[in-house]
């Protein structure tokens, strides 16, 4: 048998269309028959070409006196004008394809398209469409004349835009996926004299090749990820200079209630779920109903066209439903036929009950039913189960299988004989309130808040194992009179922004079928003293954008820590930390005090950072700039903890607590924030503290008075080193204390000295390599330096 097949792709892509669709056109043609449905197919497929669509031809095979032959002369020399039409697009390939129709059992007379057969010169009974090679003799027969066909030829028609300007478009293509399972992406708008280009990235920033194969016939292609992952197409036209790029299109990887294991029946003949019901055996509620036959009921259960499914998904056509723990449902599974008999079948229903991902053959099928006639009615398998007190909350699958194939039980065979496999998507949820429900207790962030400063109150700790309650916030100026909390409904998290005004706050829960209502105990926001507010300081960055933090202070008797790496630091996400309520640090005039700042990131790679510190030194409650900021100073990769002296001047105002602030922020630049003590900036931390300065200095003041020379080398060490100081009087006792850059202790011994001169050598050769900080205190006085272990 010999045969031509013709096969026919359209993207249906013209000015204005910005949607392309794939439609499918091929026939197979014996030799020496005609072909009237064949050829009626192709005058379907061709009246679905808009005006102006543009055409490219690829033929594929051997071109050697092959054929269509059609009855109808007007259907064939249709067909000959669009390829001719197509033709005129992209030049033909080598020597030139001239398509010509004839006459194949009379005259062998031959016209080039887009010229008509006549009734003279292609008579009935039939015509014939060949491709003919100019000028040459093609299989020993002249082309003059027309033999017997003798290949078999594909002909592949691409629609789209021509690519005479800028051939805009856009990716088109799932957003979400399950691992591992291959997908297509490809533009919506085809041009096809055009090359295209993709490029990957896994961040949406570094981008490379994409190495897979690109269709000639879509501009598409087919992927399959594992992780989240971008995608653009360069599209550059062949005949000129025009490109576009599209806009960046992402690949998500789907929850885990999509992604269960493929599988299916394997005839699409005879019974099929021809309607799901279940229903809530407490209520009475149904809380799902599906009838996917085009009838829109089950019915007919026999001889119904519609029964000729083998998988089928209503995890996102269906609504995702509540099934409570500890309530008993009724499943009623319906089967229809494609056949006038019932096929026996076995239905089973698997809930995913601790939502991880995979069906349990042994726990997790939940129902198993015969539908093999006995039943009342015949057709229907109804099963009960109550959903266990264990199952986990939250969203996840529900297959229901109805299989012929009682043998193959697992979820995720496949299964021999008719049947259908259908996937849901529910929601385990607890049993519904049926009296109060108990609704915890409220926290803040803060409890004491300067103005324009923002707060957070929680309440996480209401009931939570009863459902279908409402929850809603109240605040009252007075805790008397209440009022609701506008669009706090169903959040158990509240974002506040202090006005200056004392409030109470509180949790109400609602069981609307009892209508009993609780409330949690009230949580007061107060206003904090004036003297511990300052302008607004903080960075605004958010999670996303938010890296550096403070990770440490220490000055006088502030002693701030808060652990962890410099990079890589979970606890760098802070925006603004308050220390006002602490007790205020005694600092003394004319002195002077050595700090340090440590600068975390919660990062995988350094960022600078500019660190400044403001003291209010006449107790005006702002910063004056520039007498009040006090230091600025700069982190790098190799020095991210600032080590330096900060005097008191003679001229402070004392007795009355006074503001001192720190801010870290990564814009290195001048800017507003971190020199002027003032404003949001976007990443880094600001800490705020209260200090009081003194006049006396008691011995045990932390200054450095008749000290001098005080040093540690070699350093950087490989761990031994010495340790050095002069005084201009005798020193009695000196204690000495080494920590890591987490604050914690790694030597610590004190001496008898005696003298006016210190010397000692320390061995911290065991500890690893990294920075510490010494702290020497020697008859009331206190020095820091940094030190580097290699």
């Amino acid at each position: 048998m010999k045969k031509i097949v013709f096969i026919a792709i359209l993207l249906l892509s013209q000015a204005g269309i910005s949607n392309a669709q794939t439609v499918m056109y091929s026939e197979t043609h014996t030799n020496g028959q005609t072909a009237t449905t064949q050829c009626n197919n192709w005058n379907a497929f061709r009246n679905q070409l808009n005006p102006g669509v543009y055409l490219r031809m690829i033929i594929k095979g051997t071109f050697d006196q092959t054929g269509l032959v059609c009855t109808d002369r007007t259907i064939v020399n249709n067909m000959a004008l669009a390829i001719k039409n197509a033709s005129a697009y992209i030049s033909p390939t080598a020597n030139g394809h001239v398509w010509s129709v004839c006459n194949r059992y009379n005259g062998e007379t031959w016209v080039d398209p887009p010229s008509m057969c006549s009734g003279s010169n292609c008579p009935n009974p039939g015509y014939i469409l060949r491709p003919c090679i100019t000028n040459l003799n093609w299989g020993g027969v002249n082309t003059a004349t027309c033999g017997a066909p003798t290949q078999v030829m594909t002909i592949i028609f691409e629609a789209g835009y021509p690519c005479t300007d800028t051939p805009k478009t856009s990716l088109n293509g799932p957003t979400q996926v399950c691992p591992k399972r291959k997908f297509t992406i490809k533009p919506d708008s085809f041009y096809a004299d055009a090359d295209y280009k993709y490029e990957f990235s896994f961040n949406g920033t570094t981008w490379s090749n994409y190495p897979g194969v690109v269709d000639t016939t879509t501009g598409g292609i087919t992927d399959s990820i594992t992780a989240a992952k971008y995608y653009r197409l360069t599209v550059k036209c062949r005949n000129n200079s025009y490109s576009w790029t599209t806009p960046v299109h992402k690949v998500s990887i789907a929850p885990f209630y999509y992604c269960y294991c493929e599988t299916q029946v394997r005839s699409d003949a005879g019974a099929d779920v021809g309607n799901l019901k279940v229903i809530n055996m407490t209520s009475g509620d149904t809380v799902i109903t599906t009838a996917p036959l085009t009838t829109g009921i089950t019915t007919p259960l026999y001889n119904n066209s519609e029964a000729n499914k083998v998988y089928s998904t209503y995890q996102d056509s269906v609504a995702w439903p509540c099934l409570y723990r500890d309530t008993t449902y009724r499943f009623i599974i319906t089967q229809a036929h494609t056949t006038s008999s019932l096929t026996s079948t076995v239905a089973h229903v698997y809930i995913d009950l601790n939502r991880d991902g995979a069906y349990n053959p042994n726990t997790e099928r939940v129902a198993i039913k015969a539908i093999n006639g006995t039943g009342n009615p015949p057709e229907v398998a109804q099963i009960d189960y109550k959903i266990p007190t264990s199952a986990a909350i939250g969203y996840t699958g529900m297959r229901i299988v109805v299989s012929e194939d009682t043998i193959k039980l697992a979820p995720c065979d496949t299964l021999d004989g008719q049947g259908e496999i259908e996937d849901y998507i529910v929601e385990i949820c607890h049993r519904p309130c049926d009296g109060p429900v108990a609704a915890g207790i409220v926290s803040s962030t803060d409890t004491s808040m300067c103005k324009d400063y923002e707060y957070t109150l929680t309440d996480t700790t209401y009931q939570k194992d009863r459902s279908a309650y409402n929850i809603a916030w109240e605040v009252s100026g007075d805790n008397v009179s209440w009022f609701n909390v506008p669009n706090s409904t169903g959040k158990d998290t509240l974002q506040r922004i202090f006005t200056g005004q004392p409030l109470y706050y509180r949790l109400r829960t609602i069981c609307p079928a009892t209508t009993d209502t609780s409330y949690s105990s009230p949580t007061l926001v107060n206003s904090k003293p004036g003297y511990k507010c300052y302008c607004y300081s903080k960075a605004l960055g958010g999670v996303s954008a938010d890296t550096s933090d403070i990770g440490g202070v220490t000055i006088a008797t502030i002693n701030t820590n808060n652990g962890g790496p410099h990079v890589l630091n979970p606890n760098a996400v802070l925006p603004r930390t308050d220390h006002t309520d602490d007790k205020p640090a005694e600092m003394f005039i004319d002195s002077l005090y050595s700090f340090y700042v440590y600068h975390t990131m919660k990062s995988v790679e350094h960022g600078d950072a500019k660190i400044t510190i403001f003291m209010d030194f006449d107790n005006d409650h702002e910063y004056d700039i520039p007498n009040e900021r006090v230091y600025t100073g700069f982190s790098s990769i190799g020095n991210y903890t600032l080590i330096d002296n900060v005097q008191i001047p003679k001229t402070v105002i004392t007795d009355v607590p006074t503001g001192l602030r720190v801010i870290l922020n990564n814009d290195v630049g001048p800017n507003v924030p971190s020199d002027e003590a003032c404003g949001g900036y976007t990443s880094g931390e600001t800490e705020d503290f209260m200090v009081i300065f003194r006049n006396k200095i008691p011995e045990s003041v932390g200054q450095i008075q008749g000290l001098s020379g005080f040093g540690l080398y070699p350093n950087p060490t490989q761990g031994i080193f010495n340790v050095q100081f002069n005084s201009s009087s005798i020193i009695d006792d000196v204690n000495l204390v080494i920590t890591n850059i987490t604050g914690q202790t790694v030597f610590e011994e004190a001496y008898k000295v005696q003298t006016g001169e210190f010397n000692e050598s320390i061995n911290l050769s065991s500890q690893p390599a990294g920075v510490y900080f010494v702290e020497l205190y020697a008859d009331g006085n206190k020095l820091i330096r940094k030190l580097v272990i290699q």
